[in-house]
């Protein structure tokens, strides 16, 4: 579909194929013109439906800049006309619309609704009106290359036609400070956006080089801040918030972004508010915070048992905070991907490498053996997902636990939903532990499993489905088909099994009649190079065995 503008009548005309004519259907005014045979809109009352339903590549550059022309003489105070139709959807529109002339704002956005897109569109907005010359990005470290380097290098192009003059150069702070240096120093022609980004994890000790590179970045050009999954500074009390808290100083604007409902937790709201701008709440100090908003109770009064005066900061911080829950965005697409990449430990980098070399691993008095291609995947999958299988001297299997750096991973993720939330792991030991650790951490009540040894599947399913239960684990083998699980809206991959077909259909369960709102899908693969081999193999849509025989063959 194409939209330009028809000068003698001052309105657009869409050129539209028949088969995307339903795309017009909901429009507020449009005509169509027999004569000319294509549409005819006018722009004030459509503008609005045309940022909701299409992209900016369907606009000719003429009719871009009519379209803002039109949208300035009606309103003279606009701040904010260009970037409406830079691929953003109406949630992000409304967002933008309420943060493009704050210096602080809080994007209360669930998971898979677009954060990312909102702020670089945002950022490019001041940096072409405002003088904004740097972004520093702090995330966790899983997403720094897979969701905020990918979203720059799909979104930023866009988002800069029209703008030819500003250019913008991106940098991902993963210890080669000689590189971030080098790229600060860097002159370049005209204005240009400079994005740095870099992990919250980093920035965990007051002297630590990632922590100076950081600062003197804020102090040399005029920046905004922006801190994603803020539920990581929640804490006022770890040195991870305060050090963010102190660079929050430098920035000149500032922002915030979880997918959590920000009533989730009062007392958390401090912190995050502290680094936008404490004036917004009018406390500088944690505990005048809680005097005021915090009922105390339990032993020396020293727990938190409920809130006073809610309403009171509600009020306060409206005018700050722009909520998105997946119920609100109607126009998402249907499935989102992300992939979160985590380092593997030593103990299991160790292990991997014995296995690969000499095709076993020793661990303590554990030793693992394998025979065949497919059966030393499966136990460097093992390994990249937390145990060590091994057989004593009498023949007997053991499971050896080591570290996990997936499980942190998880608990990370949840942390900044409130979602239901499948999660698929191929692995009994792999289940046990996270229903174990959510259980600590949520309570017993939260988690359900399914797969293989649950006593009663059905009453997991109802619990997860119509109760109370927050979360279902399952492995692939046994809940992949025939499965409804449409309460979740968020589903996680914890590791994957070699079939193709157990995918599709797992992916089903919360994807499929019934469920009402767009559905996220994560990847939690290690660095090690099986996760990334098997999560190849299915992007290829290839069961694991036809893969490595396709690839044996390739290689003769």
């Amino acid at each position: 579909m194409l939209i330009d503008i028809l000068p003698s009548r001052g309105v657009l005309v869409v050129e539209a194929d028949p088969k995307e004519k339903w795309r017009l259907s909901s429009a507020p005014s449009v005509e169509y013109d027999k004569k000319l045979q294509v549409w005819l809109m006018p722009i004030l009352p459509n503008v609005a439906f045309l940022r909701s339903n299409f992209t900016r590549k369907e606009f000719t550059p003429r009719a871009i800049a009519t379209i803002r022309q039109a949208i300035s003489r009606a309103d003279p105070e606009a701040k904010y006309p260009g970037f409406k139709l830079a691929c953003t959807m109406k949630h992000q529109s409304d967002a933008l619309d309420l943060a493009h002339d704050k210096k602080a704002f809080f994007f209360a956005h669930a998971m898979g609704t677009g954060k990312t897109l909102t702020v670089l569109t945002l950022s490019s907005f001041l940096a072409s009106s405002k003088g904004m010359e740097g972004l520093l990005v702090l995330c966790p470290a899983t997403i720094r290359t897979d969701v905020w380097l990918e979203q720059v290098v799909e979104w930023m192009p866009a988002l800069m036609e029209g703008y030819e003059n500003l250019a913008y150069s991106t940098m991902v702070m993963d210890g080669n400070y000689g590189a971030v240096t080098k790229w600060m120093n860097k002159e370049h022609d005209g204005p240009t956006l400079r994005i740095l980004i870099a992990s919250i994890q980093s920035m965990s000790s007051t002297r630590g080089r990632p922590m100076e590179v950081a600062k003197e970045f804020l102090q040399r050009f005029r920046c905004g801040m922006v801190v994603d999954e803020s539920s990581w500074i929640k804490n006022y009390q770890t040195k991870r918030t305060k050090n963010i808290t102190i660079l929050s100083k430098s920035a000149h604007w500032k922002w915030c972004g979880t997918g959590t409902k920000i009533t989730q937790g009062i007392h958390d709201l401090y912190s995050q508010f502290a680094f936008l701008d404490p004036a917004i709440i009018g406390h500088k100090s944690f505990y005048t915070f809680r005097n005021r908003y915090c009922r105390m109770g339990g032993f020396e009064n020293r727990t938190i048992i409920g809130y006073d005066n809610v309403q009171e900061l509600l009020d306060l911080i409206k005018p700050y905070v722009h909520v998105v829950r997946k119920e609100d965005a109607n126009d998402l697409p249907p499935k989102t991907y992300q992939i979160r990449t985590v380092s593997a430990s030593k103990e299991q980098k160790d292990l991997y490498q014995q296995l690969k070399d000499y095709m076993e691993a020793i661990s303590g008095d554990g030793i693992l053996t394998t025979k065949t291609v497919l059966e030393r995947f499966l136990r460097y999958q093992q390994i990249a997902g937390g145990h060590l299988p091994y057989m004593d001297e009498f023949g007997e299997w053991h499971i050896k636990p080591i570290d996990n750096p997936k499980l942190e991973e998880l608990m990370s993720i949840l942390g900044d939903t409130d979602e239901k939330v499948i999660i698929w792991a191929r692995f009994v030991p792999e289940i046990q532990d996270i229903e174990r650790t959510l259980a600590k951490e949520y309570g017993p009540e939260s988690v359900v499993t399914y797969y293989g040894e649950t006593d009663d599947r059905s009453d997991s399913k109802s619990k997860f489905q119509n109760g109370n239960a927050r979360f279902i684990v399952a492995n692939q083998q046994t809940g992949s088909m025939g499965l409804t699980l449409t309460a979740a809206t968020l589903a996680i991959y914890f590791s994957n099994s070699f079939s193709y077909q157990d995918r599709v259909q797992s992916e089903d369960r919360c994807h499929r009649t019934g469920q009402k709102h767009p559905v996220t899908y994560i990847d939690i693969l290690s660095d090690l190079p099986i996760d990334r081999y098997i999560r190849h193999a299915l992007e290829k849509k290839q069961d694991m065995a036809t893969f490595v025989a396709d690839n044996l063959r390739a290689h003769r």
